[in-house]
């Protein structure tokens, strides 16, 4: 693996693999070696301002290298997690229109970039960046209004869908877990990026549901693929690169492209894998998606094999019982979609009620909170059961995306 590493972070035992410019516009005499004196790092800062790194060839003591806390595994440096959901400093109703006109402009956005990369040209890192502070500043405001939006994108099917969506919830599950605004902003970036390296594989193989071995085996080389593209862009974070090349790693060893072992992959890369993973199953990459518990259940059972213990049960904590954009059923027969879940009242979240006891449409959704039935109506206005978002027809799109259907 290659790193990019600023040459005034350069040790003793490193083996430079690349530079920043041509070779013949530097006096080394050799296209690849490993620095062995004070002397070689003080010619490559006169002349370099960046070089990558071959790992693999280099022996050094990295423990003293200059890196992110994130970007290591050093889970014993974690925040404590105790995780905490946000207060929210609006109400949804409000911070909804808000989130609906960020959500179209990162669609723009989004979009824009993948072209940009699959036609070879390099990837705007600034553009990346302000979809991933709009998000963030969204959130700040109310953290359930993007992610509520973001859980639509679970039912479609291309790359920047999922990509928006698994950087809104790391995002959130990054702030749950107390990180810096710093460190929340690094990682909404890496989830962004991901699957970046998908541009250099047809979009019909993606999407495929039936591959064959061949067909499986060019798809994973887009953790690979990512992890060039981002490497050779100008100012991207070591994380983000790193997230790119990691995020299919798994505890067991068993993951792809260098089956790492859990002591060798980032926490970034576990998360970004939990979160991924359950995007995934969500919103159905072979065209059937399964109701959110369920996927959490999947990430819990897996939980110490695939994915990280600790991290998977704070991103259950996180989303909750009923995590936001679900389907649920009410024990009147009645079916709604969770649009809010405030602090407190993890059993009562706020619904938009969409079908009748009969399981018909709705004329006019109906806004409702069910921790105002605890007194009234305690046996009837509960949760029966979590639904797969497509059941009873509903097209969630019809009902979050149009003004006209707005009654949060």
């Amino acid at each position: 693996m290659l790193n990019k590493i600023d040459t005034k972070d350069l040790q003793i035992g490193m083996y430079v693999s690349e530079l920043d410019r041509p070779w013949l516009e530097t006096p080394f005499l050799f296209q690849g070696f490993s620095i062995s004196s004070q002397g070689d790092i003080n010619e490559l800062e006169h002349c370099c301002d960046y070089v990558f790194i071959n790992e693999e060839k280099s022996n050094y003591k990295k423990e003293d290298s200059l890196e992110s806390p994130f970007l290591k595994n050093d889970d014993g440096e974690l925040p404590e997690i105790e995780g905490k959901r946000p207060e929210h400093k609006i109400p949804i109703e409000e911070e909804i229109y808000e989130a609906r006109k960020i959500r179209k402009d990162t669609e723009i956005q989004m979009s824009s970039l993948m072209s940009q990369m699959r036609s070879g040209r390099a990837l705007d890192i600034q553009k990346a960046n302000d979809v991933v502070k709009n998000i963030i500043e969204s959130l700040v405001r109310n953290p359930d209004a993007m992610v509520l939006l973001g859980s639509i994108k679970s039912h479609e099917s291309t790359s920047e869908a999922h990509a928006i969506s698994t950087s809104i919830l790391c995002i959130t599950l990054g702030r749950f877990m107390k990180f810096s605004p710093e460190m929340v902003e690094e990682l909404g970036l890496a989830a962004l990026l991901h699957d970046v390296g998908e541009v250099k594989i047809p979009v019909e193989l993606i999407h495929k549901v039936s591959k064959s071995p061949q067909e499986i085996e060019l798809v994973k080389k887009h953790a690979e693929f990512g992890a060039e593209i981002l490497r050779n862009s100008k100012g991207m974070p070591d994380s983000t690169i790193d997230v790119a090349y990691s995020h299919h790693e798994q505890l067991d060893g068993k993951g792809y492209p260098r089956g790492l072992l859990a002591s060798e992959i980032s926490t970034f890369s576990k998360i970004v894998s939990i979160v991924d993973t359950y995007d995934r199953l969500t919103r159905g990459e072979d065209g059937k998606s399964i109701p959110a518990t369920e996927a959490l259940r999947y990430l819990y059972l897996y939980r110490d094999k695939i994915f990280d213990g600790r991290i998977t049960e704070a991103f259950i904590k996180c989303l909750g019982i009923y995590p936001i954009g679900s389907l649920v059923e009410l024990e009147t027969g009645e079916v709604g979609i969770v649009t809010s879940v405030k602090p407190g009242e993890l059993l009562t979240p706020q619904l938009l009620l969409v079908r009748g006891r009969n399981k018909n449409p709705l004329d006019i959704p109906r806004a409702i909170n069910l921790a105002q039935f605890v007194k009234t109506n305690p046996d009837k206005y509960v949760v029966k059961q979590v639904l797969a978002p497509e059941a009873y027809g509903v097209d969630m799109r019809s009902y979050l995306l149009t003004e006209e259907q707005m009654h949060i």
